[in-house]
């Protein structure tokens, strides 16, 4: 759903329809995808201000859906996640909600009951929310990436398109990994800014020759001036897909290449230009946290892969602290508090780690502290890394947090942030075979 240019506080109608689809891509290649309605969406935009009613139904996926707005902070009655925040949505069911759009960025949707299975065919979308005057850039776009069974697709192309954008205008780029692993994307033909993680504002000089090494479930926001020549997007996992933007039409397409020295957000952040933050009142409690040495809560998070008994049967399972969900204790806070978490990755594996409801800032990673407030959704912890986050806590509720490797999550590595005095009446398993990774 498009939503056109207008005044903000409309209320946007959305259907997601959960549905199994044969889709014939533009290479000639077909894909047998499970969609809510379209591949890749469909691909959702609003502005602050707005209002998504949202009605979510199962046409035919037995194992069930739900939908979870990865990165937005929604209320945690519409996080989506079965059997924590509702059941999973049945063939014949409907779930509806109405999520006010305060914040702007770049952000996704996609299912949370049998993830490892139901994001892996399809089953996810984007959101993009301007700011309430709109949109930024002369050319915004959308380029999420996903691999079905071996094939890349970036957008709803297995090969490259081809779109006209005359030089001189500005053109925002949003990359999004929808995978289970980091995507390396390229932007080659124009020195460009990142302007968002995560759909947090960001500054940066201008870059050259930079790859983007994007966590699975990352954001990536470019902006860049178009030159009088040719501009290639692409990932590192097939070079032969992606956007290709040119000045007029008849414009040879170069093939693309991926710069061997990737984006550092721990080091290549500029310092903060005094422009009002989204986090303003987080980044100066968890400064004075920090001054003083003083957090509410703190833990520490070992992440490894051991032989454990998951789901009843014996495997080596993904673990925190030793153990496999839903085993894990959670972290308990309450409203207000400040929480310091360490994730320690004790595994041969990358970790992308996924609390919902929030945004952390990150601390450090292995000792290095970024060179600007660095808030993000989704972080890989890579194997032997070592990162320090702190989290506000602002947004009562049963959250989940976890490895966006959704097999990882499938196999154990699934933990919660839960507020003091909330509680849940929906269970793992139950009527509607709530399977919440």
């Amino acid at each position: 759903l498009f939503r056109s240019p207008g005044s903000p506080g409309a209320t946007v109608e959305v259907e997601l329809a959960a549905q199994q689809q044969s889709i014939d891509l533009p290479s000639g290649r077909s894909i047998q995808a499970w969609t809510f309605g379209a591949l890749a969406g469909p691909a959702l935009v609003a502005r602050v201000g707005d209002t998504l009613a949202v009605r979510v139904t199962d046409v035919d996926i037995a194992e069930g859906t739900t939908v979870h707005w990865h990165g937005y902070p929604v209320a945690n009655a519409f996080d989506g996640v079965a059997g924590v925040t509702q059941d999973a949505v049945r063939p014949g069911e409907e779930f509806r909600a109405e999520i006010p759009m305060t914040r702007p960025g770049t952000y996704w949707y996609h299912t949370h009951q049998r993830g490892s299975q139901g994001v892996v065919r399809g089953l996810y979308g984007t959101l993009v929310v301007h700011p309430a005057s709109g949109p930024t850039e002369d050319v915004d776009l959308v380029l999420p990436v996903h691999t079905f069974s071996g094939t890349v697709v970036v957008g709803t192309s297995d090969m490259v398109g081809t779109s006209t954008v005359a030089p001189g205008r500005s053109v925002r780029l949003r990359l999004v990994n929808t995978d289970q692993v980091p995507q390396t994307f390229a932007v080659q033909g124009a020195p460009f800014r990142v302007v968002a993680l995560d759909g947090t504002e960001v500054d940066t000089g201008i870059l050259h020759d930079r790859a983007l090494v994007v966590a699975a479930g990352g954001r990536v926001d470019v902006v860049f001036e178009m030159p009088d020549a040719p501009v290639r997007a692409g990932v590192a996992s097939d070079r032969d897909v992606g956007l290709a933007l040119v000045p007029h039409a008849g414009v040879a397409v170069p093939d693309l290449t991926v710069p061997p020295t990737a984006f550092d957000p721990v080091g290549d952040l500029s310092a903060p230009s005094g422009a009002t933050s989204a986090h303003a009142d987080a980044d100066a409690a968890i400064d004075a946290a920090l001054a003083a040495d003083r957090f509410d809560v703190e833990r520490t998070l070992l992440l490894d892969r051991l032989p454990r008994l998951v789901q009843g049967a014996p495997d080596y399972g993904y673990t925190v602290d030793g153990r496999v969900y839903p085993f894990i204790e959670p972290t308990v806070v309450a409203a207000g508090d400040l929480v310091r978490l360490r994730f320690v990755n004790r595994s041969f594996e990358t970790h992308p780690m996924h609390p919902h409801g929030h945004s952390v800032r990150v601390l450090s990673v292995d000792g290095r502290a970024p060179m600007a407030p660095l808030w993000l959704d989704t972080f890989d912890v890579g194997p032997g890394e070592v990162w320090e986050v702190a989290l506000y806590a602002d947004n009562p509720g049963i959250w989940m947090d976890h490895c966006h490797n959704l097999e990882h999550a499938a196999l154990g590595m699934v933990t919660h942030l839960a507020y003091r005095g909330v509680t849940t009446p929906f269970e793992h398993g139950g009527r509607a075979g709530n399977a919440p990774e």
